[in-house]
């Protein structure tokens, strides 16, 4: 996948994160996200609400 890449983990404090693998061996899900160096602005929010990501 491209960088910057934004995934989620579900981790009952067992897991560790892999730096040499990004984490994908204990992401849930995950997407690329192409924000940097635009000609403007750019926001982005991350929301956990009601066993919903968002």
């Amino acid at each position: 996948h491209q960088h910057p890449y934004i995934s989620a983990m579900v981790n009952n404090g067992s897991l560790h994160y892999d730096h040499d693998r990004d984490g994908t061996h204990t992401q849930l899900a995950g997407c690329e996200a192409k924000f940097r160096n635009l000609e403007h602005d750019t926001h982005i929010a991350i929301r956990y609400e009601g066993d919903t990501l968002t």
